[in-house]
């Protein structure tokens, strides 16, 4: 376990600090790792042994704010453990031979913690078993992201299970998963990048011109810019351009975040892409006003602190269209404190 102290951000909207003081201190737990005997993994990728469900099966099953997530994620996953095992109506599948198998995936899975959370474990146990095979849901397999980036393992061995399929296993390389989405260890994210950044120099030749970049959400189905026309045409007269990440490669988004000197984004997965910026460089958020003080979140926010990046946030007005979540809301941005932090980030 390693306590760790962020730095408050260089720039934040004047009234919102008091936010990042409540979450500056957090503990961050390695990931033991090690085989376990016959074990049996949902669909989800949620483990039961022995009849009982580790918490460091999948992140935030210690929930802050409801003690009943462990126990509703524990129940369902013990259900079809139960079915499968004894029952007929579910479909599952049995590796019993000598082998030694793995999984990475959990229910919170996308693209932030595919680079977060599963790449530093699939790190971890392939190094470590490195003839351990990887059992890969189809639906997870297929997503361009992850099929993509696979190829920084060339001599990994995959099958890919079909949907909803359960998984009985005799040998099992497990890594514990972290017990929270937004703990991060320096060392996992330096794994990250050296495996990224060799691929890329081995293989990639970057043709990106700007190293002042704007991430737009403009083909994102929800939490858009209403004003994003006025956003970037006055970053582009300061020499920005404006990238759709939907329409990159992964090494793409890599090789083009890793160039940046200055990133602007509004909140979401393309800012999980700071993982591979140089230190001393910077980035300007745009988030969400929060309803209430525990809808906030922060991740890079602690991603760029522990990376040496010069993190400032810029807090924006929703538009409330009846969402709960204010994060599948529209925001407006202040072009007056928009401008004011640009102008001081490129000083």
């Amino acid at each position: 376990m390693t306590k760790i102290t962020n730095v408050l951000p260089e720039q934040c909207t004047p009234g919102f600090e008091y936010l990042f003081v409540s979450k500056q201190s957090y503990r961050a737990y390695n990931s033991k790792l090690g085989v376990l005997k016959n074990v049996f993994i949902s669909h989800w990728g949620l483990m039961i042994k022995n009849g009982l469900m580790p918490l460091r099966t999948a992140e935030n099953l210690i929930g802050c704010y409801d003690n009943t997530f462990y126990f509703s994620h524990y129940k369902k996953a013990l259900e079809q453990f139960l079915v499968c095992k004894y029952g007929k109506s579910l479909p599952s599948l049995t590796f019993n031979d000598d082998a030694i198998y793995f999984t990475i995936h959990t229910p919170w899975f996308g693209y932030f913690s595919w680079f977060t959370s599963n790449l530093p474990r699939l790190i971890q146990i392939h190094e470590q078993f490195p003839q351990a095979i990887l059992l890969l849901p189809e639906e997870i397999l297929q997503m361009k992201f992850v099929n993509q980036s696979l190829a920084l393992f060339p001599n990994l061995k995959i099958i890919e299970v079909k949907k909803s399929h359960h998984l009985f296993i005799r040998n099992y390389a497990f890594a514990q998963v972290k017990p929270w989405t937004s703990q991060f260890l320096l060392s996992e994210l330096e794994q990250v990048r050296k495996i990224c950044f060799d691929f890329l120099d081995k293989h990639y030749n970057s043709t990106f011109q700007s190293n002042l970049l704007y991430i737009s959400r403009r083909k994102a189905k929800r939490r858009t810019i209403t004003n994003e026309t006025e956003v970037e045409e006055y970053l582009a007269n300061k020499g920005f351009i404006s990238v759709c990440y939907e329409d990159l490669s992964v090494f793409d988004q890599m090789a083009l975040t890793r160039q940046a000197r200055v990133l602007v984004s509004l909140h979401g997965a393309g800012l999980t892409n700071t993982i591979f910026m140089t230190s001393g460089n910077s980035v300007l958020e745009l988030t969400p006003i929060p309803d209430k003080n525990y809808q906030f979140r922060f991740p890079f926010w602690r991603i760029c602190d522990l990376l040496n990046i010069n993190y400032s946030v810029q807090f924006c007005k929703t538009v409330d269209k009846g969402e709960e979540d204010i994060y599948t809301r529209d925001v407006t941005v202040d072009m007056t404190e928009f401008r004011i932090n640009i102008e001081r980030i490129l000083q």
